[in-house]
């Protein structure tokens, strides 16, 4: 992570995942050496660290599954070609010597079926080797499948991260063999990698299922049991509540405080400036005031910017929000009133009318959770960020979220990757904390009204320009979700009446409003400028291109792509060229 330029916190908790308590229990007694598992033909003993290796004879190997679901990324076409390589060969028999070749996972080969693949290639390549599918089974099932005797898995992944599949192997001492991507070794004891891990190339997997069938192999350790990480991280949770309880005890915390709120920056309380951006919204904005009434965080002001509302009911709730205010001084608030000029062009005036150290920003049918300041404050405080943003729980109902409300989904963001902000906003939700010196040497939100996105244009803006981003990993706000302007019917499949879109969709959604394709090259500007203008034709190829995939893969997903159907078929009958390398 340090190494792709990710700066972590002083304090920084790393280990790998932790398996569920019946793993871990088993790979406690299978780690002990009277324990000594013999049904696979194999002796030693394995699981702890500075244990022996435990052998596995080739003898004992009848059969080998292809663990993983049935897909390019899990390297299934790696595998297929490695068994034609191992059939070619005349001076051997090895895959006669197993009685089966398993694909345990479910199907995944988009509208190519997979089994039908499968077989097409046994033929070809003459493996004259038993083929199971083993399609339907879940978790439980196909971790009790790879117990079995006499059964080699092989894991031929392209890409991975950390995956479960290798934990539970390790922990369950099954033999395997598995290719070297991603955080695979990591979770290996480094004595064993010569012995189960393999570059995922064809020729490579030929070779490493040759050495195991030949020579037999070893049941890999892992780099930390199981037992121990789960310790590790009990361990420091207890630590996390022991300091928690010593602050407490000192008087720096309140019993009652709200964990992540203001409790945790006593002592440190800015001004921060809530920049609330309305435009003919009326219903919707009272709400969003009230979940800024419920903050747990003091002290704040409202500045919030009418942008040229037109509607009656929205002008009179505007003038009930300011003799609310007025009356009642509940917090400092201000109500400017401009033409409409576009949210980008709002956000910018009250931010130049903010009095706060921070700003923060929120829209009219946004609901703020009762710990979004305190949180984005707490954070920026700790890391001295200059943006932070958060996650976002989706909802399409009218009304406010209850507490324990399911959000429809979730808005995920990964924080300052400016490689896949090309493509998403990954960088989070819009109603983002920006300390307000930064805001203004990054040069505020763009205003335009033709487009939208100028969040996004602004957070890749910041990250490219060197300004420091974190994303809290927690969704502190409700985004209102709205149907698209002329919803069709179902019935009828004609746009709804003026009517009846009204009471659908309060207002036009610039989202659905406005050109799609402009919107993207809005949030593409921050690159276009980042880079040498002879390149900037190639960022955009680079881009369409990508965003051409996507919509395929999306058609395919929903009917059969012709497109995608031939260049599944062209790869099927190039499968002769892919062995070679």
């Amino acid at each position: 992570v340090q190494g792709r330029g990710w700066v972590l916190p002083t304090r920084t908790f790393v280990q790998q995942n932790i398996l569920g308590g019946s793993l871990v229990s088993t790979a406690e007694t299978t780690a002990s050496p009277s324990n000594q598992n013999h049904k696979n033909g194999v002796s030693g003993h394995a699981g702890v660290r500075g244990g022996s290796a435990v052998a596995v004879s080739s003898s004992s190997i009848r059969e080998i599954v292809f663990f993983g679901r049935l897909e390019v990324l899990k390297g299934l076409q790696v595998f297929c070609s490695a068994l034609d390589i191992l059939s070619e060969r005349e001076s051997t028999t090895l895959l006669a010597t197993v009685e089966r070749i398993s694909f345990l996972g479910h199907k995944n080969l988009g509208s190519v079926d997979a089994e039908s693949y499968v077989e097409k290639r046994a033929e070809d390549g003459n493996w004259n080797v038993s083929i199971a599918f083993l399609t339907e089974k879940i978790q439980p099932e196909a971790i009790a499948y790879v117990q079995g005797e006499g059964r080699l898995c092989v894991m031929s992944s392209l890409l991975e991260n950390s995956p479960y599949t290798v934990l539970e192997a390790l922990a369950l001492r099954i033999p395997f063999i598995v290719s070297n991507v991603g955080g695979i070794p990591e979770l290996i004891d480094q004595r064993d990698h010569k012995d189960v891990l393999f570059s995922p190339k064809p020729s490579n997997l030929a070779a490493a299922l040759e050495r195991v069938l030949t020579q037999g192999t070893k049941i890999a350790r892992p780099h930390t049991p199981p037992p121990l990480t789960l310790k590790q991280t009990l361990d420091f949770h207890r630590i996390l509540a022991y300091e928690s309880a010593m602050l407490r005890r000192s008087g720096d915390e309140s019993d009652d405080a709200p964990l992540g709120g203001a409790r945790e920056i006593r002592g440190y309380a800015p001004l921060v400036s809530v920049c609330l951006v309305h435009r003919n919204r009326g219903t919707l904005v009272l709400k969003t005031v009230e979940a800024l009434l419920a903050q747990d965080y003091w002290p704040f002001e409202i500045v919030m910017v009418d942008d040229g509302s037109t509607d009656e009911e929205s002008l009179k709730v505007l003038g009930e929000i300011q003799h609310f205010f007025n009356a009642t001084q509940a917090v400092p608030f201000r109500l400017l009133r401009t033409p409409n000029r576009y949210p980008g062009a709002a956000r910018n005036t009250a931010a130049e009318s903010a009095r706060g150290k921070f700003l923060i920003f929120a829209d009219d049918d946004d609901i703020p959770k009762p710990n979004w300041i305190s949180t984005l404050i707490n954070v920026a405080h700790r890391t001295h960020a200059d943006v932070v943003t958060s996650m976002a729980d989706a909802f399409t109902s009218p009304t406010t979220p209850y507490k324990q409300q399911r959000p429809d989904f979730r808005w995920l963001s990964i924080g300052p990757a400016a490689d896949l902000g090309m493509f998403h906003n990954v960088f989070g939700s819009s109603q983002a904390l920006v300390r307000k010196k930064a805001f203004f040497k990054i040069g505020g939100f763009s205003e335009e009204g033709e487009s939208t996105y100028e969040d996004w244009e602004f957070f890749a803006d910041a990250v490219l320009k060197g300004y420091q981003l974190e994303a809290v990993p927690e969704a502190l706000s409700w985004y209102r979700q709205r149907n698209r302007r002329g919803k069709q019917t179902k019935k009828t499949g004609t746009p709804q009446d003026s009517s009846a879109r009204a009471a659908i969709v309060p207002d036009e959604n610039l989202m659905y409003t406005t050109n799609a394709y402009t919107n993207r090259l809005r949030a593409l500007r921050p690159y276009m400028r980042a880079i040498p203008e002879q390149l900037r034709n190639a960022l955009l190829f680079g881009w369409g291109t990508a965003k051409l995939v996507e919509s395929q893969k999306r058609s395919s997903s929903s009917r059969k792509s012709k497109s995608a159907s031939g260049m599944i078929a062209a790869d099927m009958a190039g499968n002769n060229a892919t062995k070679e390398n």
